[in-house]
This record gives C-alpha cells, structure tokens and sequence, in this order.
C-alpha cells in the first residue's frame, strides 16, 4: 500500500525487491487495496462481472505508475546498487528502493567477520545509495525471537541490530496487541522508535486483511 501511493505522487521510480512473494502476489494484493475487491476472490480469480471491470481499471492504473518488481531471492546490494544506477540514468529521478527483508538477501561473510559486521556493510551501503541516487531506501527487517514475549518491541529487538540501528535515519515498528480488538479489522500498532527529523512517535492502524488495506485510527 505504501508503495503503490508513493508510486502514485509521481516523485520518482520506485524499485521493489521481494524474495518472498512474487509479481502477481504483490499486485493482486495492490488491486485489492486499490479498488476495495475482496482479495481471495482476486487470489481465486472468483469474481463477478462488476468486480472484473474495477479490477480492469485499477489494473491499467497500476501499469502505468512507475512500480519495478524483482521478484528473485538472495539479491545482493551490489546488484541493487547497479540497478539503481541504471534506473537513474534510465529516469531521472528514483522515489525510493524497497527491500524486503534484510536478513535474507545474498551477504558473504569475509574472512574472520561476523554476522553482524557483514549485515552492516549491507545497511551501510543502502545509506550510500540513498544519499548517492538521492531517493528513499526502506529495508524489512526480521526480529528477535525475544520480542515476542514483550508487548511493545524496542530498537534492541531487531535482528542483529547494531548496525541497523546505527544507519537507519528511521526505523519504524508494525506489530499485533492481542488484547485490543476492533469490529473492523485487527488494529495494528505503529511505533516510530527512531526518526531524524521528525521524532518518536505512535500511532494505531486498523488492517482489514480482506482488502489488504491499512487505515489510520484515533489514538
């Protein structure tokens, strides 16, 4: 959803990396945001005559927002770094770059370097990007198992965090509070736990997974 409005201001390419789902995932889920259709019915190809020509119509929207897909795992900074260069030249402008999820791209360690050293040469490089092609660059990033047991995550809580928490200018927290429920929806709590500019911060969202859409809710 965040991808598909960014795309929409006309700001720039954007340039999606997901080694988890594919193409057709990603945009049955950005259809189904877009034009409020059930999303299993997209997903089953279920759908009434009236259904079929939003999504038509959405569909042919979707195709012209500058929205690029690599759908293959284990991707490597360097390649990203490449592509980015190519799609600056190609376009002029790129709006962001958007990699999901950190921990499951392609980085070799060098001899005698951690884990975590190695992670943050990755999150070290994404920064040069940014600041290099000028754009936005919005990682994933797993999380500890030990932050399942705590009702609210903290900076601490990100997978081999360091350097993550180190380089991110922002870094920003979706996770599940079991104990509030809303008629509409799940309510999703947003926690902005380090942000440069604009500061910490705290919001409630309200997901309504049939539509893969995310609403905000009064706090």
């Amino acid at each position: 959803q965040r991808i598909y409005n960014i795309a929409k201001q006309n700001s720039g390419v954007v340039l999606l990396y997901s080694q988890e789902m594919d193409e057709n995932q990603i945009k049955d889920r950005m259809l189904s945001a877009a034009s409020g259709v059930n999303y299993n019915r997209i997903k089953n190809k279920n759908l009434t005559e009236n259904e079929m020509e939003l999504i038509r119509r959405h569909y042919d929207e979707l195709e012209r927002l500058p929205i690029f897909i690599q759908d293959s795992s284990g991707v490597s900074i360097d390649e990203i770094r490449s592509t980015a260069r190519l799609f600056k030249r190609r376009y002029g402008k790129i709006a962001v770059i958007a990699v999901d999820y950190l921990q499951i791209m392609h980085i070799p360690q060098k001899k005698g370097e951690t884990r975590a050293q190695a992670i943050g040469r990755v999150t070290t490089a994404a920064k040069q990007i940014a600041r290099d092609m000028e754009c936005c660059f919005m990682m994933l990033s797993q999380m500890t198992r030990e932050s399942e047991q705590k009702k609210k995550p903290q900076l601490s809580d990100l997978r081999e965090s360091g350097a993550i928490e180190q380089d991110a200018d922002v870094v920003e927290f979706l996770w599940h509070d079991p104990s509030e429920t809303h008629p509409g929806g799940k309510v999703i709590q947003q926690f902005i736990a380090k942000a440069r500019d604009i500061g910490v911060n705290e919001f409630r969202l309200l997901f309504k997974g049939w539509v893969q859409r995310f609403e905000e809710l009064p706090r």
